[in-house]
């Protein structure tokens, strides 16, 4: 025989508490993934370095000083950086061309301390990064010395 189980009702008041958190759960979603999950576009490094320093998922598309094509990717939660040498200046030798473009480095960093260098300098900052970019300029830098 089944019994009935007499459950305690919730209260009006209760009710009303749970349905304004949910709404406001609800509300709250679209700026959690604005904040955290959406790229945020930039067009100049400034606006990079403060997403990236704000552990924000960041990218940078930019042609520096010296006509090269940068392309930079920060991961949500400080997850680390991408740098990219898409193109090298025209004027550029093919062998060097062949050595750095198309190339990437990976970083690793921390909240509020990303290193400026990694976007406004070739080989500055790099001692948490690897990755075919860094390997190629080393090797440069060692042929010139």
């Amino acid at each position: 025989m089944d019994k009935i189980i007499n459950r305690p009702r919730i209260g009006r008041r209760w009710k009303i508490i749970l349905i304004v958190i949910c709404a406001l759960l609800v509300l709250s979603l679209p700026n959690v993934y604005l904040t955290f999950f959406a790229t945020k576009d930039c067009t100049t490094t400034e606006c990079f370095v403060k997403a990236a320093n704000d552990c924000r998922k960041a990218k940078l598309e930019i042609v520096d000083g010296a006509d090269m094509f940068w392309r930079y990717r920060a991961d949500a939660f400080c997850g680390g950086l991408e740098k990219t040498l898409v193109l090298l200046n025209d004027k550029e030798i093919v062998p060097m061309k062949e050595l750095l473009e198309g190339k990437s480095l990976s970083c690793d960093y921390t909240k509020g301390k990303f290193d400026e260098r990694l976007v406004t300098s070739l080989i500055f900052g790099l001692e948490n990064c690897a990755g075919e970019l860094k390997e190629n300029l080393g090797q440069l830098l060692f042929l010139t010395q």
